[in-house]
């Protein structure tokens, strides 16, 4: 009788159409690892072809057991780099084209020009959410979203498997969802505002979501999905759970509670130059919630909001209340809205809009710098409802009548967000720079070449050119300064050149170097003639400014080092790129030509 029953099964499925319910949608991206995840209406055994070539999937990951939730953990992957896929069993193919595709976070620290979309309170199945979606796909067109940051209240009204379907999956997994990670954070409504929930953390969000508990994606270990964090390029992210209980009694504001613990302690060990935060409920708002009155968002403002400063956190991002606000950079404030001084709390008068109008240059953050800019973004599909005193006193734009999303786009030390709303006008933005407004020394040679290279990603101005490059390459012959600015004159950087004549580089510098060959269209070798051992670290910079580290304080010896490189290797397309070697704060620069 079970056999034929079996037999019935098989036949059954066999015969049934198989069609997705989720996904498929793509979990806990790393450097060398990718989670593609999908659920199907029928149990079927799971398969997962990819490669990097979309008409040649020659890697595959496959599990014959027959599930309806499927997993496939693909490895040995390549850092920043494109893979194709499809998903089905090991007897059919659900979907696969060159739609489904992923990249591959880059390695811990690089540099680059990397874009997050970040939505709050999306899931409500409303014509907002769609027309927030929309107006996103058309901006952002071809470009590839880096990641997706979820603020909370994903699922409306419970967070139950049905409404992630209804409210989530289906606004989403046809276009950005099936070719960009999620990183979500988890609200109140996901928890169903229920008290067991809260401690048991038993709610479908947990089943449907696979986080990086286990340090996997950068980040100290947390041992529990409820709260996170994960390193992309040159940007560290935590996920916070603002709601849910950690040992039935502890909520994130408690600061003996173990994830406040393990907050401070991944902050600490964090090295790389941005920091973000985000998690549902909002230290400041007057929007649909009142951070006055609301115990919770006291207790976070209060007890979170100190560390978060202490350890120099550069963005909070926040959903719950269904508007959009924005603080200018801002540091110091645990009290209610009206202790709030303009003249204490911000750090910087400026709008930084960045757009030429009064007052709107960056916020500039240099060294240990303190400031945090808070954004609630809460209008990506609820919208609407004011406290009386709508605007709070902290944020310099505050919108409560239009949804939309945060853009995040980072280049090397630049960051700029924009707020695309659903009719699709950006209708605030503003931007941070890091590290800049340097003042550099170059002792020289007569006669050898200096490459400037500005300290930001941008537009320029040179004041001995009208050169507008991003590196400026010149022969030195007499003392000199020179300095390079942005056209909104917010941002320059100085150089100041001393030159020795009748001396040789080598005796100058304390070295000397050759490159060869030069034209170079395989390898090229650079040797190094050093009088004395020391440290050297070698870039590679492109004529529009990219840099390509090729050595790092590499330990040489007096006499001379060969260093050898392979053009292939390194991606180098054909132009003319410049050498810079720089040991004990020495620097010289020679140009190579890549010709293919």
């Amino acid at each position: 009788m079970r056999f034929v029953f079996l037999l019935i099964f098989i036949r059954f499925c066999c015969s049934a159409q198989i069609s997705l319910i989720k996904g498929p949608y793509l979990q806990t991206g790393t450097p060398g690892s990718m989670i593609v995840k999908w659920q199907t209406n029928y149990p079927t055994s799971t398969k997962c072809t990819f490669g990097t070539n979309p008409t040649l999937l020659n890697l595959s990951y496959q599990n014959s057991n027959a599930d309806t939730i499927h997993e496939a953990y693909l490895s040995g992957l390549q850092p920043y780099k494109k893979y194709y896929y499809s998903i089905g069993s090991n007897t059919a193919v659900i979907q696969g084209d060159t739609n489904n595709y992923f990249i591959t976070s880059p390695t811990q620290g690089a540099a680059g020009n990397y874009r997050f979309w970040i939505t709050g309170d999306c899931g409500n199945g409303s014509v907002n959410q769609a027309e927030v979606r929309n107006k996103y796909l058309l901006y952002n067109g071809n470009r590839h979203t880096d990641g997706w940051l979820l603020l909370g209240d994903n699922a409306y009204n419970d967070g139950l498997d049905a409404e992630y379907n209804s409210n989530f999956f289906s606004y989403y997994q046809n276009n950005i969802m099936k070719k960009t990670v999620l990183w979500p954070a988890i609200g109140n409504h996901d928890y169903a505002n229920s008290l067991s929930n809260q401690n048991s953390h038993n709610v479908p969000y947990y089943s449907i979501f696979n986080l990086p508990k286990n340090g996997e994606a950068g980040g100290v270990i947390s041992g529990t999905e409820a709260f996170y964090s994960y390193n992309y390029g040159n940007v560290h992210f935590i996920s916070l759970d603002s709601y849910g209980h950690e040992l039935n009694q502890f909520r994130l504001y408690d600061t003996l509670g173990p994830q406040i613990q393990w907050l401070k302690q991944d902050l600490a060990n964090n090295a790389l130059p941005w920091v973000v935060v985000y998690f549902h409920h909002p230290p400041y708002t007057m929007g649909s919630h009142n951070s006055d009155n609301e115990s919770e968002l006291i207790d976070i403002r209060v007890n979170l909001v100190r560390i978060l400063e202490r350890y120099n956190v550069d963005f909070v991002f926040n959903g719950h209340s269904h508007s959009y606000e924005r603080s200018k950079l801002m540091n110091g404030h645990w009290g209610s809205e009206n202790t709030f001084n303009t003249a204490t709390h911000h750090l910087s008068s400026s709008s930084a809009l960045y757009n030429g109008s009064n007052n709107s240059c960056p916020y500039i953050k240099n060294a240990n710098q303190k400031g945090t800019v808070y954004v609630v973004s809460g209008s990506s599909g609820s919208l609407g409802g004011i406290s009386t005193s709508f605007p709070h006193d902290a944020m310099y734009y505050s919108n409560a009548t239009e949804g939309g999303s945060l853009i995040m786009d980072v280049r090397n030390n630049r960051a700029d967000f924009r707020w695309l709303c659903a009719d699709g006008i950006i209708k605030d933005s503003f931007t941070v720079f890091k590290n800049v407004n340097k003042v550099i020394t170059y002792s020289v040679s007569a006669g050898q070449n200096i490459l400037l290279s500005p300290s930001w990603p941008g537009e320029y101005l040179w004041n001995n050119t009208t050169n507008t490059a991003s590196v400026l390459s010149l022969i030195a012959s007499s003392d000199t300064v020179i300095y390079v600015r942005d056209k909104f004159h917010c941002v320059a950087d100085t150089f100041k050149i001393k030159v020795f004549t009748g001396i040789k580089e080598s005796e100058l510098n304390g070295f000397s170097f050759e490159v060869f060959p030069n034209p170079a269209s395989e390898d090229f070798n650079i040797v190094l003639d050093i009088f004395q051992g020391g440290e050297a670290s070698v870039y590679l910079v492109s004529s529009e400014g990219h840099k390509i580290r090729l050595e790092q304080d590499k330990k040489l010896n007096a006499g001379k080092n060969n260093l050898r490189y392979g053009c292939k290797n390194l991606k180098l397309e054909n132009g003319i790129y410049f050498l810079e070697v720089m040991i004990k704060g020495r620097i010289s620069v020679k140009k190579l030509a890549i010709t293919y």
